[in-house]
């Protein structure tokens, strides 16, 4: 079985609903571990059916109803986003690749308005690949979709509701989101920020604030695993925070009206993620 990424392969595959004290170290294997696992075992390994030919997306396809990919899609265009998904469709990437081809690309997926899905249920390919400028951009919903190499992997505006178990490498930025409600989640997403951000977000004004939990993200850079400027509410907890590349900063965030609790980091110094990430899990 071929791993999602090698940095994972220290990863044990056990759970456990909290953190345990054992002597002098804190080990925390948040249940999200387990279910990053789980989503990696299947992402790349489905047997194909017949292969029909990819097709050409530069020009742009809109989706005219609910939608479920037979073909890869590929695109060199750099103005026009290779899927356009209009508002109220979803769209099943089925274990499809949508491959940008050239040195930079315009959107992968493109939803024009809100209530909308885009999700990958068979994870029988690499998903979304290449230097496309965004992977999804404004969908409802975005779960189990793996993103490779876009400068921003998954964007949405004020109607984002939930980005869940999506496996993203290579970007600038993995996750960029306005999150507007408390039910409002990012969660259990594998992010590989490549020396960029992991998860940047603005929260809601309500009390307690949307939930940013379970999620593995590492190689982060000097702007942070998790992001955040504004003074709007947010939940950050239980995520595992990895492998800093130089001078990386777990969170760079404006603190006022923010809820931190549970993270584990391999960066001690910073108040906010007093938990030491092991080097290797019990």
């Amino acid at each position: 079985m071929k791993r999602i990424n090698d940095s994972a392969k220290h990863l044990t595959p056990q759970r456990t609903e909290g953190i345990r004290e054992d002597k002098k170290m804190y080990y925390f294997v948040s249940r999200t571990i387990w279910q990053f696992i789980g989503v990696a075992a299947t992402v790349l390994l489905v047997s194909p059916t017949a292969a029909l030919a990819a097709i050409d997306c530069s020009g742009s396809v809109t989706l005219l109803g609910n939608s479920t990919l037979g073909a890869d899609y590929t695109t060199n265009s750099s103005t026009n986003p290779c899927i356009i998904v209009p508002s109220g469709y979803d769209l099943d990437l089925h274990g499809q690749t949508i491959t940008c081809t050239a040195a930079n690309c315009a959107e992968a997926i493109k939803v024009n308005a809100n209530n909308t899905t885009v999700e990958d249920t068979l994870n029988g390919s690499t998903g979304i690949t290449g230097p496309f400028s965004i992977g999804v951009k404004d969908a409802k919903i975005v779960r189990e979709v793996r993103i490779q190499g876009a400068a921003i992997g998954i964007q949405g505006t004020s109607y984002m509701t939930s980005v869940l178990r999506n496996v993203i490498t290579g970007s600038d930025t993995c996750i960029d989101v306005e999150l507007d409600n408390n039910t409002d989640e990012v969660r259990d997403n594998f992010c590989d920020a490549d020396g960029g951000v992991g998860i940047e977000a603005t929260g809601s004004g309500s009390p307690s604030g949307p939930v940013i939990e379970t999620n593995y993200v590492r190689n982060y850079g000097v702007n942070g695993a998790f992001r955040n400027a504004d003074t709007t509410r947010l939940r950050i907890r239980d995520n595992l925070i990895a492998d800093a590349a130089a001078s990386g900063d777990p969170f760079v965030i404006n603190a006022t009206n923010k809820s931190v609790t549970g993270n584990v980091c391999d960066v001690t110094t910073d108040a906010l993620c007093p938990i030491p990430y092991p080097s290797v899990f019990p």
